[in-house]
């Protein structure tokens, strides 16, 4: 409903109930949640900085989605900096454990527990959310990129024939491997 700050959709529960199924005894759950959370305070932290205030964070089947109100909009730089903050953080959670009191926090924690899941369950956010492809993190920021060189137009053209190579190739990489290894769910 409109004016909730936080939304949930049916498939966000849905999913989230096959991952715990799945997730049973394995452990990568929790980790991935806290990967995601770290995820969306790097893009909250950066936008607040450019003077942005969230309006509201969504959680469906496809995962989180933070959308901020900026009073006199974003140039493409900002915008590129607040889409490139969220995979940043999740690339940067360990190597700034030494420096930074949060991240120090959660590498004690690794630490204690014996457990890098946190920083590779993260590092795999990170890197899956740069992919150029709308409406991931990396897609925003190619936009970002383009359009500034090019033209807004332009830019969303390239984007999106970005975009679609890169999903047949995945599509193709995961169809042969499919034949080669008797395995669909690869």
């Amino acid at each position: 409903a409109e004016g909730r700050w936080v939304r949930i959709t049916p498939g966000f529960l849905l999913t989230m109930a096959v991952m715990f199924w799945l997730d049973e005894g394995v452990g990568l759950l929790g980790w991935g949640v806290l990967a995601c959370v770290v995820h969306e305070l790097g893009h909250l932290l950066v936008g607040a900085a450019l003077g942005g205030r969230p309006r509201w964070l969504s959680l469906s089947a496809v995962g989180l989605e933070l959308n901020m109100e900026y009073p006199a909009g974003l140039s493409y730089g900002r915008e590129l900096a607040v889409a490139l903050a969220g995979p940043a953080v999740n690339l940067l959670l360990l190597p700034l454990g030494r420096q930074f009191p949060l991240f120090a926090t959660l590498s004690l924690c690794l630490a204690q527990f014996g457990n890098y899941l946190l920083a590779g369950v993260s590092f795999g956010l990170g890197l899956f959310n740069l992919m150029p492809v709308l409406p991931l993190d990396g897609g925003r920021a190619l936009w970002c990129v383009l359009s500034a060189l090019f033209g807004a137009q332009t830019g969303e053209r390239a984007a999106d024939g970005a975009a679609g190579v890169l999903v047949g190739l995945l599509a193709g990489i995961g169809a042969a491997a499919a034949v080669s290894y008797a395995n669909f769910t690869l």
